[in-house]
């Protein structure tokens, strides 16, 4: 009896290889939103400008950003509101303990 080793699949998005593995939606956010550290970031940077499909997801996420921070922007820079303020130092008080 001859023993076949079964050949391993595996199953990559369109485009992309073994030797060229696709980077992922939230590796592409994060390097839109400049949270990746600088060796990432270049292999990010490089798929950018090498890979029209990469090009085009970085090109909707930059927008996304763009439209969350005008929208978002102004009240993340407003200051807390005493009540909370005091929640959050007095936690007991307002349980009525």
């Amino acid at each position: 009896m001859v023993l076949r080793r079964r050949r391993r699949r595996t199953f990559l998005p369109r485009g992309s290889s073994p030797l060229k593995p696709a980077l992922s939606d939230a590796l592409i956010m994060a390097f839109a939103d400049g949270e990746l550290d600088a060796a990432l970031a270049e292999r990010v940077r490089h798929a950018i400008e090498t890979d029209v499909r990469v090009r085009r997801k970085h090109e909707v996420f930059q927008e996304t950003r763009r439209v969350l921070a005008s929208v978002f922007d102004g009240v993340l820079t407003e200051p807390v509101p005493a009540r909370l303020t005091e929640l959050l130092t007095h936690p007991a008080k307002e349980r009525g303990e």
